[in-house]
């Protein structure tokens, strides 16, 4: 038999080699409302999930952005945990700081239905707060230089006068200077606004920090509100009613308070990943940790990269220092 004939024969009766096995791809977390009617965001921090994410990749999330985000400092309901005091309602869910007199961080969902034309609130202390903490007023921000700035905005709940009255509360309140409240952090509120008209859903955390070793070096007022070295924010973008994925939009900023800040939000982008060393917190404990760690390596593109022509920001015009806001109170 001629030699290639026999190789030809050898080769047939081997078995063929097996396939490598294909990998199995995660679904993405789709966006369901499971809670009970009238819940609260926040409530399923009362059995919190394992770490690293839920069931089959998917979570419930409609409405509750810790859902997704996790409890960033492990804040409780305890009255003694005063520096990491968690109060949960429709409107939000803050981790509520009794040291710095201001939140640790605020979350929310916004949708475009939470966008009316409900008149402006008045700030009042917060009517919630248990009996041991200091209640900020108005007063302790007055001539201060500092701006009474929303982490979470008027504007972004006008639908009812009982939205908009819970974003004024004092316990919503951080001071800011003008120039950062009214500049790009203002710019990325509208923008975000405006994501929302256009059909998204959008999940938001925010806060404010501080420089390494310089936690209490400015205060203001009789009370001793602590004013922060930064204010950053972690925006979600998702089509309504769509699926999150590592593919989800992620706007992560982290801006500078200062009086000599400018220019549009978008030259403030950062990653979550940089935010995390940045405020010691821990984000996305509600996902799935793959999810997590792609959505943490995000550096957005900005607004122009999107379509749309809200690239910069609307300066607004500063308030009297004389009127009902006192010093740079906004909408």
């Amino acid at each position: 038999m001629p030699l290639l004939g026999v190789l030809g024969g050898l080769l047939a009766g081997c078995p063929k080699p097996a396939a490598p096995p294909t990998q199995p791809m995660r679904p993405p977390v789709t966006i369901t409302d499971s809670r009970p009617a009238n819940s609260q965001p926040g409530g399923f921090l009362k059995t919190p999930p394992r770490s690293g994410g839920t069931s089959a990749g998917k979570t419930s999330a409609t409405g509750d952005p810790l859902a997704l985000f996790g409890n960033p400092d492990d804040a409780t309901e305890s009255p003694r945990n005063q520096d990491h005091f968690l109060m949960a309602r429709p409107q939000m869910t803050l981790s509520y700081n009794n040291t710095l007199r201001f939140p640790n961080w605020v979350a929310w969902h916004l949708k475009a239905s939470d966008i009316g034309d409900t008149e402006r609130s008045n700030f009042i202390p917060d009517p919630d707060l248990p009996s041991g903490f200091e209640a900020i007023t108005t007063r302790d921000y007055s001539g201060s230089g500092f701006d009474r700035g929303h982490n979470c905005p008027s504007k972004d709940r006008t639908a009812t006068a009982e939205d908009n009255q819970v974003v004024f509360y004092m316990t919503n309140i951080t001071p800011q200077y003008h120039e950062m409240n009214a500049g790009p952090w203002e710019g990325l509120e509208t923008y975000c606004r405006k994501l929302a008209q256009d059909g998204n859903e959008l999940y938001i955390l925010c806060g404010h920090g501080f420089d390494k070793g310089n936690e209490h070096s400015q205060t203001i007022g009789k009370d001793g509100i602590a004013v922060p070295d930064f204010g950053w924010k972690i925006v979600l973008v998702l089509p309504e009613k769509g699926s999150l994925d590592a593919n989800t939009r992620v706007i992560a900023v982290k801006m500078e308070n200062s009086k000599t800040i400018s220019g549009s939000w978008d030259r403030f982008i950062t990653t979550v990943e940089e935010l995390e060393q940045a405020t010691g917190l821990r984000f996305f404990k509600g996902l799935p940790d793959d999810i997590a760690q792609a959505l943490k390596q995000k550096r957005d593109q900005g607004a122009s990269s999107f379509n749309s022509d809200e690239s910069g920001f609307r300066k607004s015009k500063r308030r009297s220092s004389g009127g009902s806001f006192g010093a740079g109170g906004r909408r």
